[in-house]
């Protein structure tokens, strides 16, 4: 007897059907199991992300800041001696901002002027003025610079509450400070008057 082709392909397509059907559904329920354990959908419309745009907005980064000039840091060195003298030499006699403008030798001498009052007996009061003319190097990460300034200064005299006259004086002053870095601060190291 020959075996019957028709019937054993159907028999075939058959089963290869039911194996696809039994691939499928399984495939389905896994996926459905998953889905319940696997956290929230995300419903709604899907994003539009491109490759030429960014998805939000990215903002413009400020602008890098300028480095600063030996100039501005010479300048603002001074000023910051000239503030801490005249709280030193003022009515309280204020010595506790040396040590954050000056270094030795300057330091020592100012502290001893600064000693040798007593709050209440003699004072000065400053206004200062000052032009930075010159600084060397001209170098940015010099940890010495070298400073010829011009210093209006004004300063009143008072003993015993009065003010002097003869101590009081109004001078422009050609000054040189010699200025040094110790780690990101500058400090006065000295200063001369140049004639």
């Amino acid at each position: 007897r020959s075996p019957r082709w028709g019937r054993l392909a159907a028999v075939g397509v058959m089963g290869l059907l039911a194996v696809g059907t039994l691939g499928f559904v399984t495939i389905r329920t896994v996926g459905w199991i998953a889905g319940m354990f696997s956290g929230p959908r995300i419903q709604g419309p899907a994003l539009d992300i491109g490759l030429t745009s960014p998805p939000i907005s990215i903002p413009v980064p400020p602008a890098p800041e300028a480095q600063i000039s030996v100039r501005d840091v010479a300048e603002r060195t001074i000023n910051n001696w000239l503030s801490t003298k005249r709280e030193a030499m003022g009515p309280d006699h204020n010595a506790s901002g040396l040590e954050a403008a000056l270094v030795d030798p300057a330091l020592t001498e100012w502290r001893n002027k600064v000693n040798e009052g007593q709050p209440g007996s003699w004072h000065y009061t400053y206004e200062h003025d000052v032009e930075v003319v010159n600084v060397e190097p001209d170098d940015p990460v010099a940890d010495a610079l070298t400073v010829e300034a011009q210093v209006k200064e004004v300063a009143d005299y008072y003993e015993l509450g009065a003010r002097n006259a003869a101590l009081s004086y109004d001078q422009d002053l050609n000054m040189r400070y010699e200025l040094i870095r110790q780690g990101s601060d500058w400090f006065v190291q000295s200063m001369t008057v140049v004639e």
